[in-house]
């Protein structure tokens, strides 16, 4: 940790005790993914989804975890989480 400043991975190390433990994170969040052919506020949800997947390939492929977070679905239907659940996959 970086001097004067306290965090949740203070005293934690890495192999042999000589560097801290640092995690590259990716978060995605709110992605309100809606049915097939259906936009939320004009958006294609899926396809933004898809280009940030791509992005994540791209620029941080080296990332030790992706985390989605927030409203995964705009209306909670079932549609919109196959939906999610097939893009991901």
């Amino acid at each position: 940790a970086r001097q004067g400043r306290d965090t949740c991975l203070d005293g934690l190390s890495g192999a042999g005790g000589a560097r801290p433990v640092m995690l590259k994170l990716v978060i995605l969040s709110d992605l309100h993914i809606v049915p097939p052919g259906e936009t939320s506020l004009g958006l294609d949800t899926t396809d933004r989804l898809d280009h940030g997947i791509a992005a994540i390939h791209a620029r941080h492929a080296d990332a030790d975890m992706v985390l989605i977070a927030g409203d995964l679905a705009d209306l909670g239907d079932r549609a919109s989480y196959e939906r999610l659940r097939a893009t991901l996959d």
